[in-house]
């Protein structure tokens, strides 16, 4: 099951973290999917140096995909230190990993573990960590591409 907020709102997206566990995970969470249909990332455009939002999907039909997610309970404070705030918190994540070939340009850090077959996400749901990590890999190139650039923060088609 995935945790929905009662209300979507700017605190709980910054909730939201990258993880990248090479090993096994510090955290003792609970494994998650989180629903995609499109996903964009920010880059720039080399020539102008401007800002350029780049959306990916699987395909031209954008159907839907997941991120390999996780979340769990923190008790410690969130905020800032003067104005902490005590817990206990719900924080989430997804899992990442090195970019491919369509991601790297614009994001050569990482990019999310993708899920694009019911039997990636039942093993991400159901498998211990030792099976669950082979997932952990680089989308293949031809496996996603990119729809649409540039300034634009909302998707056009879907609008």
């Amino acid at each position: 099951m995935i945790p929905v907020p009662r209300r979507a709102t700017s605190e709980f997206h910054r909730q939201w973290t990258q993880v990248t566990p090479f090993g096994k995970p510090d955290w003792t969470m609970t494994w998650t999917l989180v629903h995609v249909e499109i996903t964009a990332g920010d880059g720039s455009i080399p020539e102008t140096k401007k800002k350029d939002v780049v959306w990916f999907a699987i395909n031209d039909d954008r159907p839907l995909f997941a991120f390999a997610g996780m979340w769990t309970t923190y008790n410690g404070d969130r905020g800032t230190k003067s104005k902490p705030i005590p817990g206990p918190h719900e924080v989430y994540g997804f899992l990442t990993t090195a970019p491919n070939a369509v991601v790297e340009p614009i994001h050569p850090k990482a990019m999310p573990v993708i899920l694009t077959t019911d039997e990636e996400r039942d093993v991400w749901m159901r498998a211990a960590w030792d099976e669950a990590k082979a997932l952990q890999r680089p989308l293949p190139d031809d496996a996603l591409k990119i729809v649409m650039r540039g300034a634009d923060k909302e998707d056009r088609v879907a609008a």
